[in-house]
């Protein structure tokens, strides 16, 4: 078998990373807060520092930016040799202009771009005809010398030692392992008239973090079978209260095994969210699922669920006081059946990614992503603990 490289996941790199900065920089001491809107666009992170500085810190996942025809097609690139990365023309300008529209809003004091290797990127940036090839229209002046640097971990150190003893040896993780570094803080932006920052109007963010930290392992944005298309559906957090992996979870069960735990995190909740709970309920990948909201809107949300109608009844409820806090159970949830072990990658390919990760097989040196399950296509048989 052509060894699976975790590196490469569908969905959920981005948003896994986004978690794993927030959860060092405020070890770190420093407050944080996700997904802020800025006067033009959000941004992923806006850390406070104890001088008072605000920075933005945009995440991206390497894999992303990469130019794939320089590798001859999709093969995949070598996850450890990231030093000669081929960044994508279109990436890379795209990633540009969003960072330079982020530094005209006055309203941050440092940008940084936050990846699994950022070298190849700051050497692109310090590259004026690099930077004009991409777009000529760019203003390399404004753009290829400000913005900061970190080195981002996918997953804590925490997480990693969880998950070493689950994973086979042709599993690399590189890109799990390596530590969280600030490479370069870039440059004090000039000081402009701006609005005040409004980072704390969105909690679903601090919900959905707060979740993300309660789990030995969890992944955000995680991947669930759906029964009504052919792209799967993407829950908040998935978490896993014994072993991470879906397959062993599908043919032990929940008792020997563990729990795959869903949690859908709101700000805010109506009615209409049992809609989306029950599609959830309906994929038969998960054997819990939970709605996680502010505590003071538990509530609401207790209300809701005790008078819907039909699969959302046997969802949980859990209140969060804030991104670092613990968890209050308000409602158990139901045990659901595990219907399914994973998602088949492909119309010919028996082989299936795991429920949560989403995670790309590499196939004949071919990129074959997750999210592209065949409706209906799920692993037929009873698992041997319902036997």
């Amino acid at each position: 078998m052509v060894p699976v490289h975790p590196v490469i996941m569908a969905y959920i790199t981005e948003p896994t990373m986004r978690e794993t900065l927030w959860k060092e920089f405020l070890r770190r001491g420093f407050d944080v807060y996700g997904e802020v809107s800025l006067t033009d666009g959000q941004i992923d992170l806006v850390v406070e520092t104890p001088n008072g500085e605000q920075w933005g810190i945009e995440v991206k996942n390497r894999w992303r930016l990469l130019n794939f025809s320089a590798y001859g097609g999709y093969t995949t690139p070598d996850p450890e040799e990231t030093d000669n990365d081929e960044l994508s023309k279109s990436e890379f300008r795209d990633l540009s202009e969003q960072v330079a529209k982020y530094a005209e809003t006055g309203q941050l004091d440092r940008i940084f771009i936050a990846t699994q290797n950022p070298q190849p990127l700051k050497d692109a940036f310090m590259t004026t005809d690099v930077v004009l090839d991409a777009d000529p229209g760019l203003s390399t002046v404004e753009i290829v010398d400000y913005p900061g640097y970190i080195q981002s971990a996918l997953l804590p150190p925490s997480t990693v030692s969880h998950l070493k003893p689950q994973l086979p040896n042709d599993r690399p993780l590189c890109d799990a392992t390596r530590s969280t570094e600030i490479l370069d803080h870039g440059q004090l932006l000039p000081d402009a008239p701006a609005d005040p920052l409004s980072i704390s109007e969105n909690r679903e963010p601090e919900v959905a973090h707060a979740c993300w930290e309660a789990f030995p392992v969890a992944v955000r944005e995680g991947v669930v079978p759906n029964r009504r298309g052919k792209t799967p559906l993407r829950l908040d957090v998935v978490g896993y209260t014994g072993l991470p992996t879906s397959h062993q979870i599908y043919r032990k069960g929940p008792e020997q095994a563990g729990h795959i735990v869903g949690i859908e995190a709101k700000g805010d909740v109506t009615p209409a969210v049992t809609t989306q709970l029950e599609n959830y309920i309906e994929s038969g990948g998960l054997t819990q699922l939970y709605l996680a909201v502010p505590n003071e809107t538990v509530g609401r949300a207790v209300e809701i669920l005790e008078d819907a109608d039909g699969p959302a009844t046997a969802v949980g409820v859990l209140g969060v006081t804030g991104p670092s806090d613990d968890l209050l159970c308000y409602r158990n949830p139901e045990t659901l059946d595990l219907d399914v072990g994973g998602l088949f990658v492909g119309q010919s390919d028996s082989r299936m990614s795991e429920i949560g990760w989403g995670r790309a097989w590499n196939l004949s040196e071919q990129l074959v992503p997750a999210y592209s399950q065949s409706a209906g296509k799920v692993e037929p048989a009873d698992p041997p603990y319902r036997k």
